[in-house]
């Protein structure tokens, strides 16, 4: 029973730890591609990466626009200032740019 106990107040305090490391970010309402391709994009390319539409929540509000050549992400702070910017061809690659710059501020 003892060790029972200590396997579950183990995991309920690696589970609290795991969310703590979790980056939340809100797509931009300027953004022209849909949050489902967003964040199914950056799933496969971060990790820890939580989409919300609550803008009190969020580490970074993140703008992805598709021109007719280049796929434009600009990542931002809540209070609107501008932290990174990407301009690639495959939105792939723009989303990787992102993790990447994600991934030194943790």
């Amino acid at each position: 029973m003892r060790v029972t106990k200590l396997l579950f107040m183990l995991l309920l305090f690696t589970v609290c730890l795991k969310g703590q490391n979790q980056t939340r970010i809100a797509l931009s309402p300027r953004s022209t591609l849909p949050m489902s391709l967003v964040a199914q994009g950056l799933d496969r390319k971060c990790s820890g990466i939580v989409f919300t539409s609550d803008i009190s929540k969020v580490d970074y509000v993140l703008e992805a626009s598709d021109t007719d050549v280049r796929y434009e992400f600009t990542l931002q702070s809540p209070s609107g200032d501008v932290l990174f910017h990407t301009s690639t061809r495959k939105p792939d690659n723009a989303m990787q740019d992102v993790c990447k710059f994600i991934g030194k501020k943790k």
